[in-house]
């Protein structure tokens, strides 16, 4: 019997849920969000920058449940393992960091979508030049960008660092961030 979870996240005290539905892929040719990326508190660089998301795919109802599969035989390194051999676009921010995205989900709402994407490496704010390098991030991460978008352009998101990823008796996704920063998206919309 394919198990429904109801997800949680916990990221630097972010709280998201959302109920896993049933969503299939439609083929498409690509689809586009673009959001401004709030600079952390502290950091010294411009305020904002561009990050343009490009999905060449969807997860299907069929990669959550082999997902599931994968955690229940192999516990979080087994998911990260199979993340990151997944690819499914491109994230970037101009004049910084790009990602591979390795999975989507979207959650159609009455008034917002949900999307839920994973991106290895994570995706960190670009730097001046002469500013210091970011601190290191631990060996074995994976970035977690969540996003709620409407009509117009006053979507909004974030970004953290996932280092490890558990599931709770009662279908709970559970995600522990790294100690950096999470990135915060205004702005959000998906170009038509």
């Amino acid at each position: 019997m394919k198990r429904k979870m109801l997800v949680r996240l916990s990221v630097v005290g972010l709280m998201m849920s959302w109920a896993l539905l049933d969503t299939s892929a439609a083929a498409f040719a690509q689809d586009v969000y673009t959001a401004t990326v709030v600079a952390p508190r502290g950091l010294r660089t411009a305020r904002t920058a561009k990050l343009t998301l490009t999905f060449t795919q969807y997860a299907t109802e069929e990669d959550a449940a082999k997902l599931d599969k994968i955690y229940d035989e192999q516990g979080s390194d087994g998911l990260f393992k199979t993340f990151r051999e997944m690819n499914m676009g491109t994230a970037s921010i101009l004049d910084g960091p790009t990602a591979r995205i390795n999975y989507v989900r979207v959650w159609p709402g009455n008034v917002t979508t949900r999307v839920i994407i994973v991106t290895d490496p994570p995706l960190h704010f670009p730097r001046i030049p002469g500013e210091d390098p970011p601190p290191k991030s631990p060996v074995d991460t994976l970035g977690l960008i969540q996003l709620e978008v409407g009509d117009g352009d006053d979507g909004k998101g974030s970004a953290a660092e996932v280092v490890k990823i558990e599931v709770t008796d009662e279908g709970v996704l559970q995600v522990q961030a790294s100690a950096r920063a999470p990135l915060k998206f205004e702005n959000v919309k998906q170009e038509k």
